[in-house]
């Protein structure tokens, strides 16, 4: 007995472990600027409308992609009030609605597996939440505006946990009709929810209370997708839905790697097709064979495979809206949420004890228990690869957002448009969000970037081969293109020049209208990937405004400068 009260305090630090792992790296890597559709799907048509006195319900119910992302919006919007708009708040967010997710999740276990074995219900927890919270969502953590994901998950979790008892109690029936509004209308698989649950709200003896629980629920879930479907219109930039029909091969293709992408992300789009259709035929497989025994899916199994239905009518959704943009789209990171959603399902139908289909029904053998091993073994594999690059994907994100957010600091900008494309495609649209941003302190004009600094020229990219020049380490040798630069003022400058790559030491010089400026030394630490950008100082300047040619001489080729960084002298140098 003392063991087994200690197994249960035992399991909190492990199933804990993988959501402050996550936390950990948000806290140490995050950046607080928008990326892509925050830029023009949240701060110009919701916040700031609302910070000038013109939103509008419309608004906030206009159709984003395929989905109505009504309650995505007032979070953000709960979020962005108080921090004035910092969207690292949305990416902690993120985390708090998958914790509560798990929550769910572990409730359901703890209410379906049997009662006195604690083994299959700790390690399922365990498992649970390692791929709930498993890095290979990169992309989800990384971008706030993905709390609509989560948001979704969560509630097809509180849907499932209030399938696991009876519908014949009204609390039930309204939680989970209230989960699935709040799915149909935070990402557009919570449609699927509402005929998903549907054969749990037939439960229970025919009568008339069946039968107004059936009336009920379908009044609601036709409502709800009138209610999306108003207005509705396909997105022109999105693939044709009837291309299944023409390249039925590459759809089978996308819907399998979509179910295998976060384990078998890391070996490419055929290995995680395989592991799909190998997890799909375990679904079926138990299913089949749950069927043959009684005819019937029994109570536990029943929100298990309810989530499993939800994952795989999803993934066969996202297949009809997305195959034309190739199967390899079926592994973005985007998509693993739901994906892993599909692998929590079938763990947790494998888990049950006391069924046919159980993992830990009865005595297992020594050859059961050596393939049940090696199983394992390859799925820790698997998923430590998966999560292994979603790291390194996230670390690579986030210093290309660092990047970006120091050009912000200069109030004017001249080139980086291959920098600002990365946070979002369209110039234009973001150069005005960008004023827009600056003149309202929000976001990291807030308190990460106070004051604006001076002037930031992007050095034009090189338009030879790096293995062309082998120049010896004392002699110096022109690497980047020269450029003219217009000063639109006289005065004092402290220059700098923005160094991206230097593996090892170097010794630069910058050239002003053919006359040597300054010389500064590069130290060898600035590593290609560093999050954070070398400023290295070059000297003093005073110039007469007009047009001035620069020109950088350097003996190293690997050092790459990326820009010249020009800070008024009144402006009493530069401030970090």
């Amino acid at each position: 007995m003392k063991n087994r009260n200690c197994a249960v305090p035992m399991i909190v630090p492990a199933a804990g472990l993988p959501p402050l792992l996550l936390l950990y790296f948000i806290w140490r890597q995050a950046v607080n600027l928008p990326y892509m559709d925050q830029w023009d799907g949240f701060f110009l048509q919701i916040l700031l409308p609302l910070r000038e006195g013109c939103l509008n319900l419309g608004s906030l119910w206009h159709q984003h992609n395929e989905h109505r992302l009504f309650f995505p919006r007032l979070i953000m919007l709960a979020l962005a009030l108080p921090s004035r708009w910092n969207v690292v708040w949305e990416q902690y967010a993120s985390v708090c609605l998958q914790g509560i997710t798990f929550v769910f999740v572990a409730a359901t276990a703890g209410r379906t597996f049997t009662p006195g074995r604690r083994r299959p219900l700790q390690l399922f927890i365990v498992l649970a939440s390692i791929l709930l919270f498993s890095m290979v969502q990169h992309e989800n953590w990384a971008w706030g505006w993905q709390l609509q994901v989560y948001l979704n998950l969560l509630a097809a979790a509180m849907a499932f946990w209030a399938s696991a008892g009876g519908p014949q109690r009204l609390r039930r029936l309204l939680l989970a009709a209230s989960a699935c509004l709040l799915g149909t209308f935070s990402f557009a698989n919570g449609l699927i929810l509402w005929w998903v649950l549907f054969p749990w709200i037939l439960r229970g003896p025919k009568g008339p209370a069946r039968t107004a629980r059936a009336i009920f629920w379908l009044i609601l879930s036709l409502g709800s997708a009138g209610a999306y479907f108003s207005g509705y219109r396909h997105p022109v930039h999105h693939p044709n839905l009837t291309l299944f029909l023409e390249d039925p091969a590459s759809f089978c293709m996308f819907f399998l790697a979509y179910l295998g992408a976060p384990l078998g992300k890391p070996l490419g789009t055929g290995a995680a097709a395989l592991l799909g259709l190998l997890g799909l035929l375990a679904s079926f497989a138990a299913l089949f064979r749950v069927l043959r025994e009684g005819h019937r899916i029994p109570d536990p199994a029943r929100p298990w495979f309810a989530s499993i239905a939800f994952v795989v009518l999803s993934a066969l959704a996202t297949a009809l809206g997305r195959m034309g943009f190739g199967p390899s789209h079926a592994l973005a990171s985007r998509y693993t949420a739901f994906s892993t959603f599909f692998w929590v399902g079938l763990a947790a139908v494998l888990f049950l004890n006391d069924h046919p289909y159980g993992v830990f029904t009865g005595q297992a053998g020594p050859l059961r228990k050596w393939v049940i091993s090696l199983l394992f073994t390859g799925l820790i594999v698997l998923h430590a690869l998966a999560y292994a690059q979603g790291l390194s994907a996230f670390t690579a994100h986030n210093a290309n957002l660092r990047d970006t957010l120091d050009l912000l600091r200069y109030d004017r900008v001249y080139g980086g448009g291959d920098r600002f494309g990365r946070i979002y495609p369209d110039l234009k649209i973001l150069g005005r969000a960008i004023l827009r941003l600056r003149q309202q302190g929000l976001g990291p004009f807030h308190k990460d970037i106070k004051k604006p600094r001076g002037l930031y020229a992007q050095w034009p990219p090189r338009l030879v081969k790096e293995g062309l020049f082998r120049p010896s380490r004392e002699s110096l040798v022109p690497k980047e293109p020269p450029f003219d630069l217009i000063l639109e003022q006289d005065g004092g400058y402290e220059v700098f020049l923005d160094v991206g790559t230097c593996t090892c030491p170097a010794i630069i010089r910058l050239l002003m209208d053919g006359e040597l400026l300054g010389t500064g030394r590069c130290t060898g630490r600035r590593r290609a990937g560093s999050p954070r950008s070398s400023l290295l100082p070059i000297g003093r300047l005073t110039v007469a405004r007009g047009r001035h040619r620069f020109e950088v001489m350097k003996n190293d080729p690997s050092c790459h400068v990326r820009g010249l960084v020009l800070i008024p002298a009144r402006a009493g140098g530069l401030k970090e």
